[in-house]
């Protein structure tokens, strides 16, 4: 159900629905959702705002859908490619969560970049709606100074969002729209988020679990009970890392995404394969050669030939959900015959791998250049490298 703001007596919400009507860049929607954020950083207890403060946050909404999740904001779209240009250090690649982390992004943005840009137009365009009367017609060269105008003159006739500081480069929010904002910020914000994902999948369409990937995860599951079941699989039978071939020790592996939780932004088991400890880190958030599918289902075929035997019915068929049906498989007993569940993890596994390559992933491979030469892939369209 699509979410829709909340009436008010005396408000224009109307105007407010209306602000990301004929949108064509990510600007409005982080400038939004930037302001959102400062107010309830501040508690609402301030009305005027720093433009330059939203420009950084609005750095700081954007900066985790597109470096950790390689979300496309547009081809057009500047605030994409100002954080691609910047070099963030140990901050990219890894799950930045807390305001602390967050901020440090806004520090790093504000350091290297001019966010002036992102200032010229978006504050002024926003707020159209409030006075698309006067504004109507108005040539695109005295635009901006007519919005103000009428903006500033009348703030409390028409109760318009904000008003404008030109002088100290900041807008005030009206008071009564603050005490709107301030009762329904949990509506308000979804609603703004729910914009915000709708533009970006009309620029990711094919990408998974999008409406995962606006944000960092307050907290990312510890694989508890992942883990217990692969360690009843290790003390059945001797297995090899897909990646290095080291012997897996039941006590020196780590679980780890085979496509990296940051492009698909789930735990499912048939996406879970266990590595020594250390190179979990090493392989990061990388997309695997293609070389190492087939190790990846040959070691799937055999833990899930231990767990049939191993787990009661009912752990059984909760455990292979996923399996069969996201990779598609027509029933449990597809899963025992290796080639049937190899197909399916190839329809499944390298369309989204060529998919992530394709949104900035890097590719992982421990091989030499010998040992590459030496592989004929299956597939050709993975020969392609994206580097």
């Amino acid at each position: 159900m699509v979410p829709s703001l909340p009436a008010k007596s005396g408000l224009p919400v109307e105007r407010l629905s209306r602000v990301f009507l004929k949108t064509t860049n990510s600007y409005k929607y982080l400038f939004f959702l930037s302001i959102l954020r400062h107010l309830k950083r501040t508690r609402f207890g301030a009305g005027e705002i720093q433009l330059s403060e939203l420009a950084k946050e609005m750095c700081v909404i954007a900066w985790y859908p597109r470096i950790y999740f390689k979300l496309s904001f547009g081809v057009q779209d500047k605030i994409g490619q100002l954080i691609d240009g910047i070099d963030w250090g140990d901050l990219e690649g890894s799950p930045v969560t807390g305001e602390l982390c967050l901020q440090a992004v806004g520090q790093i943005v504000s350091e290297k970049a001019s966010l002036d840009f992102l200032l010229n137009y978006v504050p002024f365009r926003f707020v159209r709606p409030f006075v698309e009367e006067e504004a109507r017609g108005v040539p695109e060269g005295q635009l901006h100074r007519v919005i103000v105008d009428v903006a500033n003159r009348l703030f409390d006739e028409r109760k318009i969002l904000y008003r404008f500081n030109i002088e100290n480069c900041a807008i005030e929010i009206h008071r009564e729209w603050l005490a709107y904002l301030k009762t329904n910020i949990s509506i308000v914000e979804g609603w703004g988020y729910w914009e915000f994902l709708s533009y970006l999948q009309n620029r990711n369409p094919s990408c998974p679990a999008l409406s995962q990937k606006l944000s960092a995860p307050l907290v990312r599951s510890a694989l508890t009970e992942e883990r217990r079941i692969w360690q009843a699989v290790l003390e059945r039978i001797d297995l090899r890392c897909i990646f290095s071939g080291q012997a897996l020790k039941t006590t020196e592996w780590d679980l780890d995404h085979y496509l990296p939780w940051s492009f698909v932004a789930h735990n499912q088991p048939w996406n879970l394969v266990p590595v020594p400890s250390g190179l979990n880190s090493k392989k990061s958030n990388k997309i695997p050669d293609e070389f190492y599918l087939e190790r990846l289902v040959r070691i799937q075929f055999d833990a899930l030939g231990i767990l049939r035997d191993g787990l009661s019915r009912k752990k059984w068929e909760s455990y292979v959900q996923s399996y069969i049906s996201d990779l598609h498989v027509q029933n449990e007993a597809e899963l025992l015959n290796h080639r049937i569940l190899e197909e399916c993890y190839q329809r499944t596994i390298n369309p989204l791998s060529e998919l992530a390559l394709l949104q900035g992933f890097s590719e992982f491979d421990l091989r030499t250049d010998e040992e590459r030469q030496t592989y004929l892939p299956r597939v050709a369209t993975r020969r392609i490298r994206y580097e």
